[in-house]
């Protein structure tokens, strides 16, 4: 399973990668605004970009042998549905989606204009550290996605990640977007959770 995530210019992380423990249960543990939520919605973006990928163009354009000669894929600010944003320039560091004259010259990567960048690297079974990256980039209000690195084949086992949105109102304090009543029975009946 996932074993790692780079996050490259999104959200509050510029360059920084992530260790999950792939065979067992990862807590993400922070304060408030330390970059839990931003975690799990880059593997959010990441599934989403992959699916849509997959669905328009097929499966064989997250190959490494079909990088160089596939295109993006663009799509309206209005389909893009995994998770909400203000405005889709608020996943971009600093909100940020174009690299200034003097970045520019430092990026060395045959796709300038994919600034922000997700990229997981999983293990299953025989495959170790199995790699595909997704660039998302911004014009106007059209966003364009495409495979930015990878080391994937036919026949190699993808990933799925699920994402959940998180639910408030466990404290006084917070906004109540979902209140839950009876958390014990709803996550002793969960198959992936264990007892609590």
């Amino acid at each position: 399973m996932i074993k790692s995530i780079r996050l490259t210019r999104f959200k509050k992380y510029k360059n920084q990668e992530f260790y999950i423990h792939a065979a067992g249960i990862s807590l993400l543990v922070g304060g408030n605004n330390s970059g839990k939520s931003t975690l799990i919605h880059a593997l959010s973006v990441w599934e989403f970009c992959k699916m849509i990928l997959i669905h328009e163009k097929g499966r064989k354009i997250l190959n490494k042998s079909e990088i160089l000669g596939a295109e993006g894929l663009g799509m309206s600010a209005e389909d893009f549905l995994p998770l909400a944003v203000p405005s889709l320039n608020h996943l971009w560091t600093n909100l940020k989606t174009q690299l200034s004259p003097s970045e520019k010259q430092q990026w060395k990567d045959q796709f300038p204009g994919y600034i922000l960048r997700i990229d997981c690297i999983w293990d299953y079974k025989e495959q170790v550290n199995k790699q595909l990256e997704i660039g998302p980039s911004l014009v106007n209000d059209r966003l364009f996605i495409r495979v930015t690195s990878s080391n994937i084949q036919d026949g190699d086992y993808i990933p799925t990640v699920v994402y959940l949105p998180t639910f408030a109102g466990v404290l006084p304090k917070e906004n109540k977007a979902t209140i839950v009543r009876d958390w014990k029975r709803i996550f002793s009946a969960s198959r992936f959770t264990k007892k609590i």
